[in-house]
Formats: structure tokens, C-alpha cells, sequence
């Protein structure tokens, strides 16, 4: 039930694209090598989905 309203959060999106932005300009700024610009994805991407769940969480207190 909890992954289900974090997926449908409307915030969510936002910061999936905020993270795939960060990940974009650190290719295209930096000349960053794969590596970097897939773990920036990776963490930004995981913190939208834990960020997310822990607002749900506390909103519900």
C-alpha cells in the first residue's frame, strides 16, 4: 500500500527529472564519465523514492 502511494505521489516525477537534469549536466558540464553520471542517477533517483515515502510516512502522523 505504501509503494503504490509513493509511485502515484505527484511530486515524484519532479524529482526523478531533477535527478536525470543534475546527471545531464554533469555529462554535457563536466565531461563526466559514465560511472559518475550513472551513480548520480542511481542515488538521485533512489533519494526521489525515499524522500517521497518518508513524506507520505509523516503526513499521515
Amino acid at each position: 500500500m505504501s509503494l503504490v502511494r509513493t509511485v502515484k505521489d505527484p511530486t515524484l516525477p519532479f524529482l526523478v527529472l531533477g535527478s536525470i537534469a543534475a546527471a545531464f549536466v554533469t555529462t554535457l558540464v563536466f565531461h563526466a564519465p559514465g560511472e559518475i553520471v550513472f551513480g548520480l542517477l542511481f542515488i538521485g533517483i533512489l533519494t526521489a523514492f525515499l524522500e517521497t515515502k518518508m513524506h507520505n510516512d509523516n503526513r499521515d502522523r
